[in-house]
């Protein structure tokens, strides 16, 4: 079975996220945190570990790339594939992320339809 985990601050961003999950493949368990302590928290309950984090990257308390900087530091989890899930256009952000060891960076999409076609790229791959 398969898992994934979206860390997100905005809620109906994270309706819409799994909502596509879904779609794609009801089998597909999708866990949300709303921070990455949240989101660290959740990984250290969770028995199966997911096969993505999808990551956005300002949210209060505990941002995405210090949330990858504790993701990285830890032996369970450093292997988990984190693509960057962000409002953020700045092609630093981009190279931030992926020095911290993002796989990827997405714009957020506009539509349910991109979320759809980006999300099964990513599930069709593992």
């Amino acid at each position: 079975m398969m898992s994934i985990l979206y860390v997100d601050d905005d809620i109906d961003d994270q309706d819409i996220f799994c909502e596509a999950i879904k779609l794609i493949d009801p089998r597909i368990v999708c866990h949300v945190a709303k921070d990455g302590l949240q989101a660290l928290n959740l990984l250290n309950e969770l028995v199966l570990l997911p096969e993505f984090i999808f990551l956005d990257l300002n949210m209060p308390l505990f941002n995405g790339k210090e949330f990858l900087i504790e993701l990285r530091r830890s032996r369970k989890f450093r292997d988990i594939h984190v693509v960057m899930y962000s409002t953020s256009k700045n092609p630093k952000d981009e190279v931030d992320c992926k020095k911290l060891g993002a796989i990827d960076f997405i714009v957020k999409p506009s539509t349910f339809k991109e979320v759809h076609h980006h999300l099964n790229r990513f599930i069709a791959k593992a």
